[in-house]
C-alpha cells in the first residue's frame, strides 16, 4: 500500500562498482551516497560534509548517475555550515540534481525545496 519504501545508499568503493546493479534491483525507490563512511574509506574522515576532495566529487556522480539510469529518485544531503538552508536547497536541487533532499535543517529544508519545485502538500 505505498507503506514501505526500499532504498540503497552506496557509501564505499566496493558499492559504487556496483551501483548500476544494485539501483536497478526491482523495488528500489530511490539511492543515496553516504558521505561520511565514503570519506572514511577514501582516508578522510573531515569529509563527512563540505568540502569534498575529487574522489568524493566522482563517488556522488557515480551514484546519481546509477539513480538516473535505474529511473529512481537521487537522495542527497549536504550540510554546508556556511549555507542558509533556502542555498543548501538551491545546491542540491540545481547543482547536484537531488530529487529528494536531506539535512539538519529539517521543516526548513523542506519548505525551501517545496518552493524551489512548486510541490504542495499533500505530496
Amino acid at each position: 500500500d505505498g507503506e514501505l519504501m526500499l532504498a540503497v545508499k552506496v557509501e564505499d568503493r566496493f558499492g559504487l562498482e556496483h551501483a548500476d546493479a544494485a539501483m536497478a534491483v526491482p523495488g528500489v525507490t530511490f539511492g543515496e551516497w553516504g558521505p561520511g563512511d565514503m570519506g572514511l574509506f577514501y582516508g578522510h574522515p573531515e569529509w563527512k560534509d563540505p568540502p569534498y576532495g575529487p574522489e568524493m566529487d566522482q563517488a556522488w556522480r557515480t551514484v546519481k548517475a546509477s539513480c538516473d539510469k535505474a529511473g529512481i529518485r537521487w537522495l542527497c544531503m549536504w550540510d554546508d555550515p556556511d549555507m542558509s538552508a533556502q542555498q543548501k536547497a538551491e545546491f542540491l536541487i540545481s547543482d547536484m540534481g537531488a530529487t529528494l533532499l536531506a539535512g539538519n535543517d529539517g521543516e526548513e529544508m523542506a519548505t525551501a525545496g517545496r518552493k524551489l519545485t512548486n510541490r504542495q502538500l499533500p505530496a
